[in-house]
């Protein structure tokens, strides 16, 4: 109710502002939240809630197209939507504006994504390559060895007698733990509290 009351509030402040990017941004958060609250319930409720989220976000690049973590978030949506072209497009959009030295949280989430679209695609080669990549700006982060490790078993094992499976299996138990991987909704990764949500 607190959600559904907030989504209110910002509509009726963006039926005064149309253009402003932060109450969009804040919307897409309320709905990314209620996404996570009802995704284990039956029907498409949470499905419309991703809708509402990406729409919100593509508003925010619409005033702010460079922002990185709007681009970020939208590369999540997308992948929760299972529209991997867009996906790897918008996270590739994030990396492009990051700055290395500043933004390395943001970097090593974004190529932990990547890696996460190809590996739910059967492509373990090139996940494998996006670990890779994400591990270089957190070197130090035993998720990231042990994914590596598990897509290495994954490149190794036979493929199955029907080829790769392109569902939406869970990004596996190794990444889910990550709090950087865990910004996924509209945290900033840029934030000092992991937990807190992007302005």
């Amino acid at each position: 109710v607190e959600l559904i009351n907030r989504e209110r509030e910002l509509k009726a402040k963006l039926g005064l502002e149309p253009g402003n990017a932060d109450l969009y941004y804040q919307l897409s958060t309320v709905y990314a939240v209620l996404f996570d609250r009802t995704r284990k319930q039956k029907g498409n409720q949470s499905a419309e809630w991703l809708v509402k989220s990406r729409d919100a976000l593509q508003k925010v690049l619409m005033v702010r197209p460079q922002d990185k973590v709007a681009h970020y978030n939208l590369g999540v949506v997308h992948k929760r939507l299972n529209q991997m072209e867009r996906a790897r497009e918008e996270l590739r959009k994030a990396i492009q504006l990051c700055d290395p030295e500043q933004d390395a949280r943001l970097l090593c989430a974004s190529w932990l994504q990547i890696g996460s679209v190809y590996e739910e695609q059967g492509f373990f080669n090139e996940a494998k390559e996006a670990y890779l990549k994400a591990r270089e700006f957190d070197p130090e982060n035993p998720d990231i060895e042990e994914t590596l490790r598990a897509i290495d078993a994954k490149r190794k094992a036979p493929e199955p007698s029907g080829g790769s499976s392109f569902g939406m299996p869970s990004m596996g138990n190794t990444l889910s733990r990550d709090p950087q991987t865990a910004i996924a909704l509209g945290q900033d990764p840029n934030a000092q509290d992991p937990g807190g949500m992007a302005q």
